[in-house]
């Protein structure tokens, strides 16, 4: 555009603070922040048809419900926050004048004067941003929040015009999706987009349901670079798993237990190390389906026969990470905290795998850090057996599976209680052998010294 180009609209975009307007009322000002923007709006009208620039259309409203993203040091993302309240006057004129004309008329500096795109719509356009009614990633405000001073009521506008709003808003979507693909595909690669945000955000799902595989197939490289990562950190012995099993009967709180810990421990790894940890929840059946690499599996409700004693042994073993069955295509299980909630006691529920065949019970005990059996509502008090794994100093033979076989079994490993406590005492325990596995109290944290088994 010409600098000298006469303008038949324009659009003024300012905050509601007297320094931005230049000789007005400041009653003016005070009433627009009250939500009563007509008074106002109306002697920006006066100010241009005062100067021979007779204005046709005049609508206005004001926007106190935008928010804008700023970056944030502490958390190490973006975080949104209110914007000014400020106000929107859409004005049409008869003839118009040059932006720096318009802008001595009513007391506003041109940079604070938005002008229409060229094309048919362009004006039609800023009508449809007064509600961002094109725009779904920002607020929408209700029609009847315009004000009118001169032309069409708006509401007689947007009931004109709403269908062709609806569709324009539809590819103006498709458009962003298009654009905004190889920017999220970008950003799920580097770890810096989850899942999780990609569903719950807006704009993000909307790139997301128009690449479905594109996307998908980034999460999968993703999951597969991070599987690397981990599989090669614990091949160093820069950290060992951690095996959690909670059992109790049904409506004890087993499933809300686990996910407090998860949860607490995403914030323990951000805070101790900055890595942002992700949770995998699985179905009871089928479990793995949905895995991708999360450093934390919750295997929520999960029964024994869902793997066999085989998978179950290379899954849960600290110090190795290897494929599970082909059912599941291979994937590798290389979580660093594996949560299991169950009904039925670590000894019934490996018992009941796929093969089992009799295995040595130790075998599945030793692999277990905690052991948290809840015995009543985790709300009660001292409501929770915490055990840990421990070798028997004198192991034995025993009859345990009767009614599987008649072979004897070698016992050489047993759940010792620690304490009978609350929920909050189960967190700070559990929380810190994750810490001490992980090795995050040790200043060198990539050094590779090993564990010792």
């Amino acid at each position: 555009m010409k600098k000298n180009s006469r303008l038949t609209s324009i659009m003024i975009v300012q905050l509601l603070d007297s320094k931005y307007w230049l000789d007005y009322e400041e009653e003016l000002i005070d009433k627009a922040n009250e939500g009563d923007i007509a008074p106002l709006l109306n002697a920006v009208v006066e100010k241009f048809n005062s100067h021979n620039c007779k204005v046709k259309e005049a609508n206005g409203i004001l926007h106190d419900k935008d928010t804008r993203k700023i970056w944030d040091s502490q958390i190490n993302d973006y975080k949104e926050e209110p914007k000014g309240k400020h106000v929107h006057f859409l004005i049409k004129f008869e003839r118009g004048d040059t932006i720096n004309s318009l802008a001595i008329y009513c007391g506003i500096e041109p940079q604070y004067l938005e002008i229409a795109k060229s094309g048919r719509y362009g004006y039609d356009n800023l009508l449809a941003y007064l509600i961002h009614s094109k725009d779904t990633d920002k607020y929408q405000y209700k029609p009847t929040e315009v004000v009118t001073i001169a032309g069409p009521q708006y509401m007689d506008i947007y009931s004109d015009r709403h269908e062709a709003w609806i569709r324009g808003k539809a590819t103006k979507q498709a458009n962003l999706a298009k654009k905004d693909i190889d920017y999220v595909i970008s950003e799920i690669i580097n770890g810096n987009i989850s899942k999780q945000q990609l569903l719950l955000t807006d704009n993000l799902y909307l790139v997301y349901s128009q690449n479905k595989r594109k996307i998908n197939e980034a999460f999968d490289t993703y999951g597969e670079l991070k599987s690397a990562i981990t599989v090669s950190a614990l091949e160093k012995g820069s950290f060992k798993k951690t095996i959690i099993f909670i059992s109790g009967k049904s409506g004890v709180g087993k499933t809300l237990l686990a996910t407090k810990l998860a949860n607490v421990l995403k914030k323990v790894a951000f805070c101790k190390v900055g890595e942002r940890w992700e949770i995998c929840k699985t179905a009871a059946k089928n479990s793995f389906d949905e895995y991708n690499g999360e450093e934390i599996l919750l295997m929520d409700d999960v029964r024994g026969a869902a793997l066999s004693a085989s998978d179950w042994l290379k899954l849960l073993d600290p110090y190795s990470i290897s494929p599970i069955s082909a059912r599941y295509h291979n994937k590798v299980g290389s979580a660093k905290v594996i949560i299991i909630t169950s009904s039925v006691d670590p000894d019934k529920f490996f018992q009941s795998s796929e093969n089992f065949n009799g295995e040595a019970i130790g075998q599945f005990r030793r692999r277990i850090d905690y052991y948290i059996d809840i015995h009543d509502s985790i709300n009660s008090k001292d409501s929770i057996d915490l055990l840990i794994s421990e070798k028997m100093v004198d192991p034995y033979i025993s009859w345990l599976y009767p009614d599987l076989d008649d072979y004897e079994k070698y016992i050489d490993y047993f759940f010792k209680k620690q304490e009978t406590t609350s929920v909050s005492n189960v967190l700070t325990s559990v929380i810190k052998k994750i810490v001490d596995n992980m090795r995050w109290n040790n200043k060198d944290l990539n050094n590779g010294s090993n564990f010792k088994r």
